[in-house]
């Protein structure tokens, strides 16, 4: 009998898993509101769509939940894809449920309570996609499996010329995918010295032997002591009139100070020294006094002493109140930041922390910039101690302070493709060298942008994360797909047998979270999975 699933909600990834759910030649149904924006789009896909009010209790019914295989609830509404889901067990005990939920932790929760629940979150699913594409040069596909990030990446054929494919994987511990957009090269062709490569490895291996395709920021220019000159005089003239007047003051009288003590009391340069410390900071050994010196001398003491009060309590005063501006700001995220061969990322949705999330554990330094200070991820970047920016990322005075025109690359995770696009483009403009990764939800428009505005990627995180819930509600274990010059790959987790034509094992994931590159069947053990690639 074949399967049949529902999409029960549609968002911008249901529409995506719609039609992925098309082109593999499933059956299924979608029940959707009738003012939903992805509407137009869904009915090229799908012929069988009930435009209704989701919360009528009798429409699972209407659509058939008695005889589906299984139901995917992919709307950002947790509470309702919770809600369907229960409805949907109460009205088929055997259905296999696939429910959208950010929250990992609740997920594992309902899949130990709940017989054939799947829970996935879509920005766990397409996070690592985002933050590679910052970093790698030529990236193809990023996933997660366990905490590990697992890469397809493009590399010159020249790393490894007149080796054959068996000795380059061997070598470095990596997978050839495909050799001058040919897919699964054979074991013994030699790779010439021209072209290209597409390799799977793991992402913190692979840095190690493909350094030149990430992006890197040379830091270590010889510094030029007239410029360092140049900039110390700039930095005191842009500072705080009161405070710069302050210390012109202070200096002055010390130095006037000092230098009258030493010609005319008698004292030695160091002693003048120690004499006009002790006065100021109000010590008052007594062993230097000016009891028996001129009257000219005592009243350059009292100014001293007057001059040196006033002066240090009006710069404790700056002093105080620039700290707690500082800290304020930094609270508040109005701090300019400082940093360096960073990453600049821009909006903290449920796809934004998570990319955050795989930046730092990735070790790479990044600074968030967030319009609204209650989104509700705040706290975590808060949690993740990430610098962050509270401002309208699309004014360029945010990217300046967020020192754009030092970072080597800006993601911009917005819900609004415009918005991203604008802000790729202005960061553009003021660093012609920064590598730029926008979130645009249609692909077509994406390749467009990346052809036309010279954006280096621009990635749908609906599309990526689409394969896997599709994946899920047909039990075939495809994790996602790529394509190698127009032909379609599927990348699978399970234990087929990989040793036909048309397949290509990646890697064994082992029970404990770790990992190693797999050639068979034979590898595996207990609960160990194998990850391959196969023809669709």
């Amino acid at each position: 009998m074949p399967e049949k699933i529902i999409i029960y909600g549609l968002s911008s990834l249901g529409l995506r898993i719609a039609e992925f759910l098309k082109q593999t030649g499933t059956e299924f149904s979608v029940a959707t509101y009738p003012a939903s924006p992805y509407l137009s789009k869904l009915k090229e896909s799908c012929a069988n769509v009930i435009e209704e009010d989701l919360s009528n209790t009798g429409l699972l019914e209407r659509l058939g939940i008695a005889d589906a295989s299984a139901i995917i609830l992919p709307s950002s509404d947790e509470q309702f894809n919770l809600q369907a889901s229960l409805q949907a067990v109460e009205l088929n005990p055997e259905i296999r449920v696939v429910l959208r939920l950010f929250n990992i932790n609740l997920a594992a929760k309902l899949e130990n309570s709940m017989k054939d629940f799947k829970v996935i979150s879509a920005s766990q699913v397409s996070s690592a996609a985002f933050a590679t594409a910052a970093l790698l040069e030529k990236p193809v596909l990023s996933f997660k499996a366990s905490d590990n990030i697992f890469s397809f990446f493009k590399i010159p054929c020249s790393l490894f010329a007149h080796k054959t494919v068996s000795e380059a994987e061997n070598e470095l511990n990596l997978k050839i995918v495909s050799l001058n957009k040919i897919a699964f090269p054979c074991e013994n062709e030699k790779i010439p010295d021209h072209g290209e490569l597409c390799v799977f490895s793991e992402f913190a291996g692979g840095y190690e032997f493909a350094k030149h395709t990430f992006i890197e920021k040379n830091d270590t220019a010889v510094k030029d002591p007239k410029k360092e000159k140049s900039s110390l005089s700039k930095r005191f003239c842009g500072m705080d009139r009161i405070l710069r007047n302050t210390l012109t003051a202070l200096v002055s009288v010390i130095v006037f100070c000092i230098a009258y003590f030493y010609s005319f009391e008698d004292l030695s340069f160091i002693n003048a020294v120690y004499f006009v410390v002790t006065v100021l900071t109000t010590t008052g050994f007594g062993d230097i006094s000016l009891k028996d010196s001129s009257t000219i001398s005592k009243l350059v003491g009292i100014m001293l002493m007057l001059s040196g009060l006033s002066l240090f309590t009006i710069l404790f005063a700056i002093v105080t109140d620039t700290l707690i501006k500082k800290r304020m700001e930094l609270m508040l995220g109005r701090k300019r930041s400082r940093l360096s061969g960073h990453i600049v990322l821009c909006g903290t949705g449920d796809v934004g922390v998570r990319i955050l999330e795989d930046l730092l554990a990735l070790g790479e330094k990044a600074v968030v910039i967030e319009k609204d200070p209650e989104n509700k991820f705040m706290n975590t970047v808060k949690e993740l101690n990430a610098p962050f920016i509270i401002s309208d990322a699309t004014l360029e005075k945010t990217l300046a302070d967020a020192n754009i025109t030092h970072a080597k690359a800006i993601i911009c995770a917005m819900d609004d493709d415009i918005k991203n696009l604008e802000v790729g483009l202005n960061a553009k403009a003021l660093n012609k060298d920064i590598r730029v990764v926008l979130r645009i939800f249609d692909k077509d428009f994406a390749s467009r942008i990346e052809k036309y505005f010279d954006i280096h990627y621009a990635l749908s995180s609906s599309y990526i994360a689409a394969p896997a819930f599709a994946s899920a509600a047909q039990g075939t274990g495809i994790v996602n797909t790529l394509e190698i010059e127009r032909e379609r790959l599927l990348l699978v987790k399970g234990n087929s047998d990989v040793t036909k034509d048309g397949v290509k094992p990646l890697f064994v994931l082992n029970e404990d979270g770790t990992f190693r590159i797999g050639k068979g069947p034979a590898e595996l053990a207990g609960n160990d999975t194998m990850f391959y690639l196969r023809k669709a």
